[in-house]
């Protein structure tokens, strides 16, 4: 038991940086809820927080872990598929079984190796400090765009990456204090509450300073408008008519720009349709090529 808590003590910092991008992951997986299958936001979720739980709390070498995870990760895909009634052990042969969860779990299998290697790699860069700020600061520039060019509201999952990346920071700071000054460590260990306080007081302020920040009138015309007003066309307002259809319709760059900010108006009447029986993704990109090739 001592052994095992000293190989938790001593991945500390890991296990943090787990839980950081696990943090930072999560705001990914909530915005991709509404455009994937509905089992496959608790397929990858489940991925991650199994590696990420058996990276904390198992202290082995690696080749261990790792047989532990495909076999933890499998189990968990089984009980999502058998939850959502997808797949469920029948009577019959070992490989007969096999196959049809292999044929079961294949539209999902990239997302699943994906989020595997992506908490994998992305836990093991928090030991720069300048790979941090470039993982953050790449991830809120991201969520910033979807905010910007996409209806999704995207504010409270750029604060919690905000969040998770100074969380990240602080405790690199700290792994940092402690390979450099051993014997101060073991001093502030002591006063972990007084610590703690701080830090909590510091994240308050400036995520309280960064969500009441005012608004403030734009200084130039968003691109589109004064791109039209220059070619001397009239813009069609976002309740106005669309020539191809003579109904009410936009899309781009809202016309509103009293306030900065916004996204895009889309419209999403549908233009088509696509039937089948194979519970694919590919389904869903065929059927995208297919409709770009109508409109061209």
């Amino acid at each position: 038991m001592k052994k095992w808590w000293n190989g938790i003590s001593r991945s500390w910092y890991y296990s943090l940086s787990l839980v950081w991008v696990f943090i930072i992951a999560l705001q990914w997986i909530n915005y991709a809820d509404g455009v994937w299958y509905q089992e496959t936001t608790p397929l990858v979720l489940a991925t991650m927080a199994v590696v990420a739980i058996i990276d904390i709390l198992i202290p082995l070498k690696i080749i261990y872990r790792l047989i532990i995870k495909l076999f933890a990760v499998l189990g968990t895909v089984y009980y999502v598929l058998d939850h959502y009634g997808f797949y469920s052990w029948q009577e019959g042969s070992l490989t007969d079984n096999v196959e049809t969860f292999v044929d079961t779990v294949s539209p999902y299998l990239w997302f699943i190796l994906s989020a595997w290697v992506l908490i994998e790699v992305s836990a093991r860069i928090g030991s720069s400090r300048r790979a941090i700020i470039m993982f953050v600061g790449t991830n809120i520039a991201a969520l910033s765009i979807l905010d910007s060019f996409t209806t999704s509201m995207m504010w409270e999952e750029v604060a919690w990456v905000v969040f998770a990346g100074m969380g990240w920071l602080v405790s690199n700071h700290f792994r940092y204090f402690q390979q450099r000054f051993p014997k101060g460590w073991k001093h502030l260990r002591r006063y972990p509450l007084k610590i703690i306080f701080n830090i909590a007081v510091i994240f308050s302020i400036i995520l309280l300073v960064g969500v009441n920040v005012p608004e403030v009138q734009p200084t130039l015309k968003d691109p589109y408008t004064a791109w039209k007003n220059w070619r001397g066309e009239a813009v069609i307002t976002v309740n106005g008519s669309n020539p191809l259809n003579g109904q009410g319709a936009s899309s781009g760059y809202s016309r509103e720009d009293s306030n900065l900010g916004g996204g895009f108006n889309f419209d999403y009447t549908p233009v088509m349709t696509v039937s089948t029986t194979s519970r694919s993704y590919l389904a869903r990109r065929n059927a995208y090529r297919l409709f770009r090739r109508r409109l061209d």
